[in-house]
This record gives structure tokens, C-alpha cells and sequence, in this order.
């Protein structure tokens, strides 16, 4: 099976080429710049390579060049667009077999690849194919040898200028209608906010590991582990003795929770039990919340309104502290890159900045909690959507994010 390794700095370009390829039956390699498409060149050991002319930090002549150091016998195809095809002249003296323009199409793809690969490296060395490339850019209208041109054979300015600006609209209604599509699209794969009952008399927290979500009753000492159906069907019940659950998040193979009444942080192996596996003081008597980010373990407390960043050794110790804006931090939350956090109080959700004071980045007030009754004690985030726990009506609640930004910039809320 042939090997061609596709040196191109879009994504995109070398997942298109390396599938059509692979649909031939050619074995494919890609790298997304100079220096790693060398690397494959040395240790693949490819029958042709694909080389983009436009690379960042070293172009594709500097590369087709070291690539004939390396292996001088190795078939270089260059891509390029309309306008660097003088360019491609200029690679042909460093050896370049042949050129694909961008947009390329699929059939000539192939029919230059299988025409490389099957005409003797003996009939490429006496130039065979050199010399149809050559045939082919003078076609274009390019000379073999690049040469100046003089004042009268200079090139309208202003047809180029009319030219220039004519695509230059092209690629603005493309771009508006692809905008348009795109947020058409989003906004009918969004699922409508939504509520659903607790299966617990005090709901206090919330969390979502990836594919189930969880829910813990602290008064009823119960974590439940939810599908994302319908109507949060409830998988698993784990009920304990000595400890309640106020909060819980995930960490790794672990659960985090941990308990207002002892004023302690838990953690449980992830199995069929959730057994527990240590314990830890909390920085302060009325632990609320806890978050994971991958690194540190983050906790907030009712009593103190603070916010603590947590390090993972034998004695959980604080790395930072910050002041809550919250007069009742109830919840925490990371979506990867933020932390998010939530008040029993006035019933704000807040996004945090990852700076030294932890500041809000921005907040929001959900119409679901407008009304006196309601208590969000809780809330976690998955892909699309935030959600959040109301103890007050024993309500878990399912919000879009993308309606949350747009009803924050238009004032819906």
C-alpha cells in the first residue's frame, strides 16, 4: 500500500485529501507545518508527499528543499492557489513533480497521485513529468522562467481593483449566509429550557459527570445518579449514615462531598457503593459548595461568604480565599475554563474571571427564581446548558446557555 503524507497547515484541507486517498486505497500521514511534516518525512518514510505552498514559519519551498535533502527520490506534489502558481515555477527547480490548485477537485486529486506513484522514478529523474508541469503552468500564461515584466506589459490596476473587490463582496454574502445558517442551526438543536421534579424532599446540589447527572438530598443523607431522559429517571440511589450530602462534584475516579452538619469534606471512590475514602476539615463550619477543575478542589462556605482553592494533599490545604459575592454561596461550578458559582440569597448565578480576586465576569438572574418562594441552592453545566436546583419548590431545572447569553445582552430577564 502506497504512503502520502499530506503536509498542510488547515485541518480541514488534510482531513479532505486523507480521505479522499483512503477511499483509493492509499494509506495516509498528515502534519499541520514544516517541522513535523520533516519528522514523518524521516521516520514514515512516505512514497509521495503533498506539500502546501503557504506554511507557517517555514514556506513550502523551504521544506520541499530539506525534504530533498532528507530523500531526494521522494515525489513532491505542491498545493497551491491561483496566485502563487509562479511560485510553483519556482519550485520546479528544487524539484516539485506537480501542483493541485485550490479548490481542487476530487477526480484529478486522484489521477495525479496514481500517475506519480506508478511512472518510474528513473522516468521522473529524466524529467518526464517535470516537463508536463512545465506544459501546464505555460498554459496559465506562466513563462518557465519568471521573468519581470516591463511598464507596458504591466498588469489594468484597476480591472485587478474591480476584480478584487467583487470577490471581496463574494466573500462577505458567503460568509453572512454561512453566519445565518450557522445560527439557525444552533438554535434548533437547542432543547427548550425545561424543569422537572426532584426525587428528593431537599434537594441542595447538583452535578454533571459527562453522562449522568446527580442530585444529593442532604436532610435525607441520598446522592442520586440520573439519566438524561426525559424525565431524569433515576439510575442508582446511595444512601448514607453518617453523612450529609450538601454538595457533591467529580474528580477523576473520586466524588467530592461534603456535609454542613460536621463542617467536613468527603471523599468516595466512584463504584457500585461509593465508599469512603478520606476526610478532611473545612476551612471554615458550613461547607456549601464544591467544583473541580482538574488541578484543585474549590469549596465555598455559607457562614464565611468566602470562596477557597483547595490543594490536593494529606491535609486539603487552602493554596487562596476569596470573598464571595454571595451573602449565601450555596453552589460551585467549573465549565473547563471558569469557574461559576451560585446565592441562596438573592438567587444570582455568577461567572467568575480565573484572575487574583476572582472577580465576576458576568451574572444572572433566571425568571424560574423571580419569585420569593424559590431557593437555588445548587447548579452544574454541561455542554449546552447550565442547571440548577430549587430546594424551596424540590425543582431541578434545565437552562440554555445560549438563551441566557442572548437574553443577558437584549435585557430579556
Amino acid at each position: 500500500m502506497f504512503k502520502v503524507l499530506i503536509i498542510d497547515d488547515e485541518p480541514d484541507m488534510c482531513r479532505g485529501l486523507s480521505d479522499i486517498l483512503e477511499e483509493e486505497g492509499f494509506s495516509s500521514l498528515t502534519a499541520h507545518d514544516g517541522k513535523a511534516g520533516l519528522e514523518k518525512v524521516k521516520n514514515e518514510e512516505p512514497d509521495l508527499v503533498i506539500l502546501d505552498l503557504r506554511l507557517p514559519e517555514m514556506d513550502g519551498i523551504q521544506v520541499l528543499k530539506k525534504i530533498k535533502k532528507i530523500n531526494s527520490s521522494i515525489p513532491v506534489v505542491m498545493i497551491t492557489g491561483y496566485e502563487d502558481i509562479k511560485s510553483a515555477v519556482e519550485a520546479t527547480r528544487f524539484g516539485i513533480l506537480d501542483y493541485i490548485t485550490k479548490p481542487f477537485d476530487n477526480e484529478k486529486v486522484v489521477s495525479l497521485v496514481k500517475k506519480t506513484l506508478q511512472t518510474p522514478a528513473r522516468d521522473r529523474s529524466k524529467g518526464i513529468m517535470r516537463e508536463e508541469l512545465l506544459a501546464k503552468l505555460k498554459t496559465k500564461g506562466i513563462p518557465e522562467k519568471v521573468i519581470k515584466p516591463s511598464p507596458k506589459e504591466q498588469p489594468d490596476k484597476t480591472h485587478i481593483r474591480k476584480k478584487s473587490s467583487l470577490r471581496l463582496k463574494r466573500i462577505h454574502i458567503i460568509f453572512a449566509l454561512v453566519l445565518i445558517g450557522s445560527t439557525v442551526i444552533i438554535i434548533t438543536r437547542i432543547k427548550k429550557d425545561a424543569s422537572y421534579s426532584s426525587p428528593s424532599m431537599n434537594p441542595s446540589e447538583i452535578m454533571w459527570d459527562g453522562k449522568y447527572l446527580w442530585s444529593c438530598d442532604w436532610y435525607n443523607q441520598k446522592i442520586f445518579k440520573h439519566n438524561m431522559d426525559n424525565s431524569l429517571s433515576i439510575v442508582k440511589t446511595y444512601q448514607f449514615h453518617d453523612i450529609h450530602p450538601i454538595a457533591v462534584c467529580l474528580a477523576g475516579d473520586y466524588i467530592w462531598s461534603c456535609d454542613v452538619c460536621t463542617g467536613k469534606i468527603y471523599v468516595h471512590k466512584l463504584n457500585e457503593n461509593l465508599p469512603l475514602v478520606a476526610s478532611y476539615k473545612s476551612p471554615s463550619v458550613a461547607p456549601s459548595g464544591l467544583a473541580w477543575d482538574g488541578k484543585n478542589l474549590w469549596s465555598c462556605d455559607a457562614d464565611s461568604d468566602k470562596i477557597y482553592k483547595h490543594k490536593i494533599d494529606n491535609k486539603l490545604s487552602v493554596i487562596d480565599v476569596y470573598a464571595s459575592p454571595s451573602t449565601n454561596p450555596s453552589g460551585l461550578a467549573w465549565d473547563g475554563k471558569n469557574l461559576w458559582s451560585c446565592d441562596s440569597d438573592s438567587n444570582k448565578i455568577y461567572k467568575h474571571k480565573m484572575d487574583a480576586t476572582l472577580s465576576v465576569g458576568s451574572w444572572y438572574s433566571l425568571s424560574v427564581y423571580s419569585s420569593k418562594k424559590s431557593k437555588l441552592t445548587g447548579l452544574t453545566l454541561d455542554d449546552n446548558y447550565i442547571w440548577t436546583v430549587d430546594e424551596a419548590n424540590k425543582k431541578i431545572h434545565r437552562h440554555s446557555l445560549f438563551k441566557m447569553k442572548i437574553s443577558k445582552i437584549f435585557k430579556y430577564e
